[in-house]
């Protein structure tokens, strides 16, 4: 029963984030979304505080000052001064959410040695329970819907989540979170980079420096990598 507790809670997480980025992302740009999203990597380690005792040293520190401020650039409007908008909140909501799930994540793998493949599938099919109830509390679904309409949401679902959280859940068996958390970090600049080819978004001096603000502190909390070695379950 403790063990179906945890692994639904790690979904809800999941979820979470995944529900907030949408959300945010329909608000704001692709590109901020995906530099605020990444926020969540240095939140990792005073989760993994939490998890696995080990302490919060000056780097984690200093690398969360420095991602702060670059979201605050990131979402500073000098034409709405005091108003943020409110899709980067809903993304800023989706990196605690995404920070607990990847820390959740490698703990309950280390500690069951699941299968990562079936926890990847646990956790998939119960997000997706999870939003097709949302969809109908929330949404006005559109009476005709064709395949055209459902081959994002398949192509989105194999590649991007699917398939992504597969090979991230192998990783975090073997690996640290926070490490892994830096790799996945590469979201962001891709984002920013899809934004550009696929829309045609023109990053603004704002974004570059609020970006390159955030994946400073996310390099910056890996300088001191935590030892896999030291942890340990009771």
């Amino acid at each position: 029963k403790n063990l179906k507790t945890q692994t639904l809670l790690n979904t809800v997480f999941l979820f979470l984030g995944f529900y907030f980025q949408t959300l945010g992302n329909i608000y704001t740009t692709p590109s901020k979304n995906g530099f605020i999203t990444q926020l969540n990597i240095v939140f990792v380690p005073y989760l993994y505080f939490l998890f696995f005792k080990k302490k919060v040293d000056k780097y984690n520190i200093i690398s969360v000052f420095i991602a702060m401020i670059g979201m605050f650039v990131l979402m500073y409007d000098s034409e709405f001064i005091g108003e943020i908008n409110k899709g980067d909140i809903y993304t800023f909501i989706c990196a605690i959410m995404v920070a607990f799930h990847v820390v959740t994540s490698s703990y309950f793998q280390k500690k069951y040695d699941f299968d990562p493949a079936l926890f990847v599938l646990i956790n998939i099919l119960v997000s997706m329970i999870f939003s097709v109830v949302f969809m109908f509390m929330f949404e006005n679904l559109p009476m005709n819907i064709t395949i055209i309409d459902i081959w994002p949401i398949i192509f989105l679902g194999v590649l991007n989540t699917a398939l992504g959280f597969l090979v991230q859940s192998y990783a975090l068996k073997i690996s640290v979170p926070t490490r892994v958390s830096l790799i996945v970090a590469l979201e962001s600049v891709f984002a920013a980079i899809g934004s550009v080819l696929i829309i045609n978004e023109i990053l603004s001096i704002q974004i570059v420096i609020g970006g390159l603000l955030i994946i400073s502190g996310i390099l910056i909390t890996e300088l001191k990598p935590f030892n896999s070695k030291s942890i340990k379950f009771t």
